[in-house]
């Protein structure tokens, strides 16, 4: 009985349940949890659900058999069993709980079920030695953390239905090179891609609404992109360290530029604003020091601090119409910047604005 396994785990301080076949329709939540010796366990054909937190921290365990007639696997399950290499989840299963087994580092042979309907936030967090993963079709969201620091990861197949990609979903995974992101996307979380430095192309559709906050960031190997639109916002620092970043068209509907959206791209060469963009936030441009000219149109009123700080090849600035406000230190240390042309609509300058 599952009691019973739980009180001989508890008495014998967890190292002595090496084996266990469980005797009952459903193993219950904690039932084995911090069974550090637990290398091995089979699960009979008529078990029916595994409880939230049934195998966590279970550090020795490396196999685990899930029958068909497993329904139900509960959140947390299989946390941190970091020696568990291989698992087959059946087609009995439609859902992968939260966190179910993050922190598994050596979980490298995974098989989900193609009728897999929903994985769950964290749920293979830090699964370091899991290469490749193809998410089913019948999942439409990406959730927050799903392959969070997954180091090894190298393949990902996200199918046509994904609607949404959440924060931190593929956060560090340095080791994709190839993202398609399909044209069902509608909005992709804060810091999603950050740190995936083998990306070196992407194209992003016209299905997609909102690009979050540090979506891209350090994608060191980043050179060439296409946002289309109707995108309307791409968040605070979203290209920011992307340093082979040579080129890049901003949708013409785009209504801002966000702050620090493209701090040191120190490759960037060519950035075309478009006049739907009214703003230019706090260090939108800093420090890209290949950025040679930049024309900012007539719908812009206001430049942001430090939003060209550093770029110390800028030789030409052409402000057309209306602005109103440039922030202080706007294009300080600009040290090729010999003239610029301030329009009369603008009333305030900020400190050192263009101090060399």
């Amino acid at each position: 009985q599952i009691n019973k396994a739980n009180k001989a785990a508890s008495e014998k301080g967890n190292d002595e349940i090496i084996q266990i076949l469980i005797m009952h329709n459903g193993i219950k939540d904690r039932s084995f949890e911090d069974c550090t010796k637990l290398n091995h366990i089979l699960i009979p054909s008529y078990i029916k659900s595994i409880g939230v937190n049934s195998f966590c921290g279970c550090s020795n365990l490396t196999e685990i058999n899930i029958p068909s007639s497993v329904t139900f696997i509960g959140d947390l399950a299989f946390q941190n069993c970091i020696s568990l290499k291989k698992v087959e989840i059946p087609s009995s299963v439609t859902s992968i709980g939260n966190g179910t087994f993050s922190g598994c580092s050596s979980l490298s042979d995974l098989k989900i079920p193609s009728n897999l309907k929903s994985i769950g936030n964290n749920a293979f967090w830090s699964c370091s030695s899991l290469t490749e993963m193809s998410i089913p079709l019948r999942v439409t969201i990406i959730h927050d953390y799903t392959f969070f620091e997954c180091t090894s990861l190298s393949k990902v197949m996200i199918p046509y239905q994904i609607k949404e990609i959440g924060s931190f979903a593929f956060w560090g995974c340095c080791k994709i090179k190839q993202l398609l992101i399909p044209s069902s996307l509608v909005s992709i979380g804060n810091y999603a891609f950050a740190g995936c430095t083998l990306i070196s192309e992407l194209s992003i559709p016209s299905s997609v609404k909102k690009i979050g906050n540090s979506v891209f960031e350090r994608c060191s190997l980043l050179s060439k992109i296409s946002i289309k639109p109707p995108i309307s916002q791409f968040g605070e620092s979203a290209f920011s360290g992307c340093s082979a970043l040579v080129q890049i068209t901003i949708p013409s509907s785009v209504l801002a530029i966000d702050e620090a959206a493209f701090w040191s791209c120190t490759s960037l060469v060519d950035v075309e604003i478009p006049t739907s963009v009214k703003s230019i936030g706090d260090n939108a441009f800093w420090g890209c020091i290949s950025l040679k000219e930049i024309s900012i149109p007539s719908s812009v009123t206001s430049i942001g601090e430090y939003a060209f700080f550093g770029c110390s090849s800028l030789t030409k600035v052409n402000i057309n119409g209306y602005l109103k406000s440039i922030g202080k230190y706007a294009f300080s240390e600009c040290f090729e910047l010999d003239e610029i042309e301030i329009p009369s609509t603008t009333i305030e300058i900020g400190e050192n604005a263009f101090q060399k």
